[in-house]
């Protein structure tokens, strides 16, 4: 999971470059990934991915490209392991339930609150 850190004072033009992105990373990494990188509230993505060794790869690659293309936001990270009590969606990381994401969800959320990334 990822969100942007202050994304209230950021351009609507952001979203748009997380979405290039995601779209990018999910094509690179489609045999590490169970379920996509899927934007889900507008300046945060989620995704289930096969191992740790992957998620850290991905988390590399995003920064790269944050980096490359000289996008103005940095994201905050969880990487979180934990229970998926639902079917993975293989299409995008909605409709699923678990302990895996209640708990990340709760780590980015209290993560929020400072600036640490």
């Amino acid at each position: 999971m990822a969100d942007m850190i202050d994304s209230s004072h950021q351009s609507g033009s952001v979203v748009k470059d997380l979405n290039k992105i995601t779209d990018d990373i999910n094509r690179k990494y489609k045999p590490k990934i169970l379920s996509p990188l899927t934007i889900t509230l507008g300046d945060e993505f989620q995704a289930i991915i096969e191992n740790l060794t992957s998620a850290i790869e991905i988390v590399i690659s995003v920064e790269e490209l944050i980096i490359r293309f000289n996008y103005d936001f940095k994201l905050r990270y969880i990487v979180h392991y934990g229970i998926v009590e639902t079917p993975i969606n293989p299409d995008n990381a909605h409709k699923m339930y678990g302990e895996g994401l209640s708990k990340a969800r709760e780590i980015i959320s209290v993560s929020k609150k400072s600036q640490e990334r």
